[in-house]
């Protein structure tokens, strides 16, 4: 077994980001990281599909084991009880932080944290090392945050809601962080004790868990500019080659390490050029970076698991969901 562990969490919906991602840990040789998939719902199949597919071991861990679903909502991945009377991304959301308190935290020396639409452009062993030799908590700082921490005790008025609310939007420390799950399990359990079983807002609390907990001195930040990239409507980001490899620098020439963004929803697309028609003095920096990130997403969905092999191999909702990129 390894000393890293890489947990990312995945519903139906987000599973094109998924599987974007996990080529993107593949593509960069990432061979020395156990990988978990915390699912709900309809997940499994494809999670079967994939798990000899890559160059690290890959392994599923069901909601129905660690969310606040009842066991029976989950046989083989398909749902007893309607979908909508439970939220299934907040449900995969918060359990992976009581598998993380009660398995993982036993078994790995570092972990990192990613979300399913965190499209991986670079290897990043080296923040793993980092996080592991220092026991620092490594995470990018958010631009939209600003340079200096959020003054939240203005809004705290010792109410952790309130506090939660005072993150939302103005989060400082986002994804994806790496850390020692042993030496910061109390942020774990915080987070797991103060989840709202509808909200899939898991940054905000873990934000909120780093403030109450007095972490300030134990993060260590990375550069938004190089891990986000989500001003997509005003600055320019473009294709690169390093070492042969493919890659996306930022409007600094700087290499990406992660482009947090859903370029692999086509609504969300849809979305910026409707944007782009209301600002029309940035219409072409918007117009090229959609059709970046498109590329780069059919760029990394043709290297181990395709959409033809999702649509062929899964079916069913994933049909649904990649046969527009087919």
């Amino acid at each position: 077994m390894n000393k890293k562990a890489l947990v990312v969490t995945s519903s139906t919906i987000y599973f094109l980001g998924l599987n974007t991602l996990l080529n993107g840990l593949d593509y960069y040789d990432h061979t020395d990281i156990d990988v978990y998939v915390v699912y709900g719902n309809t997940m499994l199949p494809y999670l079967e599909y994939c798990k000899d597919k890559f160059s690290f071991p890959l392994y599923s861990v069901s909601i129905a084991d660690y969310g606040d679903m009842d066991s029976r909502s989950v046989i083989r991945g398909v749902p007893e009880i309607p979908y909508g009377t439970f939220d299934e991304n907040a449900n995969a959301c918060w359990a992976k932080y009581n598998f993380m308190l009660n398995v993982l935290s036993k078994q790995y020396e570092v972990i990192c944290l990613i979300d399913a639409d965190c499209m991986l452009l670079n290897n990043i062993n080296q923040y793993f090392d980092e996080a592991l030799k220092t026991g620092k908590i490594i995470c990018p700082l958010n631009p939209r945050a600003g340079n200096a921490k959020i003054d939240f005790y203005s809004r705290y008025n010792n109410n952790k809601k309130e506090l939660h609310a005072a993150c939302h939007g103005h989060v400082v420390e986002n994804f994806p962080v790496f850390y020692d799950p042993q030496k910061h399990n109390d942020v774990n359990q915080y987070v797991w004790d103060n989840r709202d079983k509808e909200v899939p807002n898991d940054p905000d609390v873990f934000n909120a868990a780093l403030f109450e907990l007095k972490k300030d001195n134990e993060i260590v930040y990375l550069s938004g500019d190089t891990w986000l990239g989500d001003f997509l409507t005003n600055i320019r980001y473009d294709e690169a080659n390093f070492d042969g490899k493919f890659g996306i620098t930022n409007y600094k020439q700087e290499r990406m390490n992660v482009w947090h963004s859903r370029f692999w929803r086509r609504d969300a697309n849809v979305s910026l050029i409707r944007y782009m028609e209301d600002n029309k003095q940035n219409k072409d920096i918007i117009s090229h970076n959609v059709m970046l990130g498109e590329k780069a997403v059919r760029f990394f969905n043709n290297h181990k698991v395709t959409f033809n092999d999702i649509v062929t191999m899964c079916g069913g909702a994933y049909e649904y969901y990649a046969r527009e990129w087919v």
